[in-house]
């Protein structure tokens, strides 16, 4: 699932292979990121991201995973090495397995991800431990639920997939389970692009902040483009008549046409997300938690509470620390909670915090978890109201970290 590629006898300047990916941005429609070291990832579409670098002036390499954004991303990054390579006036070899890059067949490149899907499929079927068979970009979070079968567009049980079997509907699955099939950004694309925001981002709650308002839009956009594009097209209709109820828009009653298989149940956010941490600690937060990026930390949570986790490893190092910042946190009507769970030990403090700096009041958890003699968290949760104090206790318990 992954295109290698690279050249040499000829220099590259830098300055002018940034002219030339420049040239291209505005041309294909890319996002182009400089990550240093004449390093580059192009994005694109979602998921569909090529890594590029030029390596001594003298060498040109890269790589791209495939087989989850599909035979439309995979044309696309095949179309631009070969104007990137005759714009440089050079030669490419390219590892693709495929082998579109030397025949470009795009048809025989579609029969090439149907086949691979259907293998797929064959074992997902016949493994009693499915999961392993799932395909999962995300190394910061995944479904909480258990799934027979999930992947960012979609999760799917194992009746449904014996029936895409006995039918023989790999084609149709493939124009849901890609994000880019065909060749064009067709109604099919525009379907994919609203699929993978419906199940990975989108909270199904009314827009926050401006993010999620863009993001609302955007979703709306697509939706409609791929409606316009194709009449008969099956979208997720639920979805989409929820998301015009947020937007407070009156076209609500004008979502006509075929509906998708699953519409309704579509959104790994509507449930609770497994958010995973460094050094594999692991705690279910609500879906509609999203990012807050406070002092340079990644934190979730929303209007009303807050989650923070640091881990940490020298559990002697950092016991001092928890020790410190419970003794710089004055709290009313403090209560403790020490426990010991298998090989992990559960230390902390909770109650009614006043930050008179800020002028705000909030209940507060501040807490460790210490698991065997090396690995230690630091949690910290918020809350504003009284009656989640429960939530917060459970939250903390049921965190769990390295084995």
């Amino acid at each position: 699932g992954e295109k290698r590629f690279w050249f040499w006898r000829k220099k590259i300047l830098p300055g002018v292979f940034k002219e030339i990916l420049v040239t291209l941005k505005a041309e294909l429609n890319l996002e182009i990121k400089y990550c240093g070291k004449q390093k580059y990832t192009l994005k694109f579409c979602p998921l569909g991201v090529l890594e590029i670098e030029v390596k001594g002036n003298r060498l040109l390499r890269g790589n791209a995973q495939l087989l989850i954004a599909g035979p439309g991303f995979h044309k696309k990054i095949v179309d631009f090495l070969a104007i990137l390579a005759e714009k440089l006036g050079i030669f490419l070899k390219v590892g693709d397995p495929s082998n579109y890059w030397d025949n470009r067949d795009f048809t025989k490149l579609k029969q090439y991800y149907i086949d691979w899907l259907a293998r797929q499929v064959d074992k997902v079927t016949s493994n009693l431990n499915r999961e392993e068979e799932s395909i999962w970009p995300f190394a910061n979070w995944r479904p909480a639920k258990s799934y027979s079968y999930y992947t960012p567009m979609g999760s799917f049980t194992v009746y449904g997939l014996k029936t895409i079997i006995q039918e023989e509907r790999f084609l149709e699955f493939a124009r849901e389970y890609f994000i880019w099939f065909n060749a064009d950004q067709d109604a099919y694309y525009y379907r994919g692009l609203a699929l993978y925001l419906l199940w990975n981002e989108f909270c199904f709650v009314s827009p926050r902040n401006e993010v999620e308002r863009e993001l609302q839009e955007e979703l709306l956009g697509y939706l409609e483009k791929a409606r316009q594009l194709d009449p008969n097209i099956a979208l997720p209709v639920t979805e989409w008549k929820q998301l015009v109820r947020f937007a407070e828009d009156e076209l609500e009653l004008e979502i006509k046409g075929p509906v998708l298989r699953n519409s309704g149940q579509i959104g790994y956010r509507r449930g609770e997300i497994l958010a995973i941490f460094p050094d594999r600690w692991e705690v279910k937060l609500p879906g509609s938690f999203y990012h807050l990026n406070e002092e340079e930390e990644l934190v979730y949570g929303d209007e009303n509470r807050k989650f923070r986790l640091k881990a940490y490893s020298y559990r002697e190092k950092y016991q001092s620390l928890f020790e410190k910042i419970l003794g710089e946190t004055k709290l009313a009507e403090a209560e403790s909670l020490e426990f010991v769970r298998d090989n992990y030990t559960y230390q902390a403090k909770y109650g009614y915090y006043k930050d008179l700096k800020a002028e705000l009041s909030y209940w507060l958890l501040h807490g460790k978890i210490v698991v065997g003699s090396a690995k230690i968290a630091l949690v910290t949760i918020t809350w504003k109201h009284e009656r989640w104090t429960k939530w917060a206790i459970n939250l903390f318990q049921n965190i769990k970290g390295p084995k």
